[in-house]
């Protein structure tokens, strides 16, 4: 399975990971979003990415440490423009 994460307000729009509300996860493959958590439940993001084969981090912002410690994980995090979740989902499916 290849996971998107991207780090999201109560908006909807795409922010920095401090700054989300919500982690809202995508299986890849059939572009559904499979779940949602907040981003200090690091136990929640590791039991992803320990069922993905791929996982991508999109956010507009993030921290130093958090970032290296997103990297450990094999996370590769795409930094973006703050933007409509629907606008850039559109954009790559």
């Amino acid at each position: 399975m290849n996971t998107l994460l991207v780090s999201i307000n109560n908006n909807g729009e795409i922010v920095g990971y401090e700054e989300a509300d919500y982690i809202t996860v995508f299986e890849m493959e059939s572009r559904k979003m499979i779940r949602r958590f907040q981003p200090n439940q690091m136990n929640v993001l590791e039991d992803i990415i320990e069922a993905s084969d791929s996982c991508i981090l999109v956010t507009t912002s993030i921290s130093s440490e958090k970032l290296l410690e997103i990297e450990e994980y094999g996370v590769k995090v795409i930094f973006v423009d703050k933007k409509d979740l629907r606008d850039f989902l559109n954009e790559i499916f």
